[in-house]
């Protein structure tokens, strides 16, 4: 007759349990990680949608799970979905420091050598922050002491934000249609084994409506018969669009200088010792 006992996936390495016969060790090589497989989605400045797909082995003879405890690293999910491949599953959730933890009821004995596949998704708005137009995304995606067969991950930022740089090392970029895609795999990694991602992005379309008043005063009491000067402009470049320019009054030239910036020059009427405002929008 078998014992029941519950796999649990915690940070510790080991994780002791009794039953009434004698006391069991519930060690990483009591179950392994056949496949880990996480997709986690910008949806805006804010909130990340996480799903995972995740396949493991039980291995401990003579023993048997039925319930499984998983972690999400946020305190704030919601939206929470579990199920496997016959539907949801019930569980139950609490919180824990900065991290949700999850208590699964697998619906089933799952022997040695026996795998069970469940798929978690949820949602998180305390994953992202943001500095002006600078985001940054950081949270754990692997924690645990089992040994994995295979990692992959997968985070997709829309179209609306541009990659600075990103963490682990084994993701790569892709640019696509509708964003970019990071992307990579591990295959046997140890237990103990941490990841931790980390990407800093940036709105790709940041506006700013600039007004500048250049004003000219005639301090004298002569009378400036038709006086000159200059102001730098704004100009087009690969990085920036110039939309809605007014420049009042006209311009007398333009020029672009040694440094590739443009600038303006204007010829005025007599400026008597009265104060003049001229705008550049």
């Amino acid at each position: 007759m078998y014992r029941k006992i519950l796999a649990l996936i915690l940070f510790a390495s080991l994780t002791a349990l009794c039953t009434s016969s004698a006391q069991i060790v519930l060690a990483q090589q009591d179950y392994r990680v056949l496949r880990f497989d996480e997709t986690v989605t910008v949806l805006d400045c804010k909130t990340v949608e996480v799903s995972l797909d995740y396949n493991f082995m039980w291995l401990s003879e003579g023993y048997y799970a039925n319930t499984w405890y998983m972690n999400i690293p946020t305190a704030d999910a919601y939206g929470i979905t579990v199920e496997d491949e016959n539907g949801p599953l019930p569980f139950n959730a609490s919180v824990q420091g900065d991290w949700t933890q999850l208590t699964i009821d697998l619906n089933r004995d799952v022997h040695a050598n026996q795998s069970c596949h469940l798929k978690i998704g949820y949602l998180a708005a305390d994953k992202i922050k943001s500095t002006g137009p600078d985001r940054s995304l950081g949270m754990w995606i692997v924690s645990e002491s089992a040994y994995k067969d295979n990692i992959t991950l997968t985070v997709n930022l829309p179209k609306s934000f541009g990659v600075v740089k990103y963490e682990p090392s084994f993701l790569s970029a892709k640019e696509m249609t509708d964003g970019v895609v990071l992307s990579g795999q591990r295959l046997g990694v140890d237990a103990g084994t941490d990841y931790y991602l980390s990407v800093e992005f940036v709105d790709a379309v940041v506006r700013y409506d600039m007004i500048y008043k250049y004003v000219f005063g005639n301090n004298g009491s002569a009378v400036e018969p038709a006086p000159e000067f200059e102001i730098p402009t704004y100009v087009e470049t690969t990085t920036q669009d110039v939309t809605q320019v007014n420049i009042t009054p006209t311009t007398f030239t333009t020029w672009y200088d040694g440094s590739d910036n443009l600038r303006a020059k204007f010829k005025m009427p007599a400026v008597t010792n009265s104060s003049k405002i001229y705008r550049f929008l």
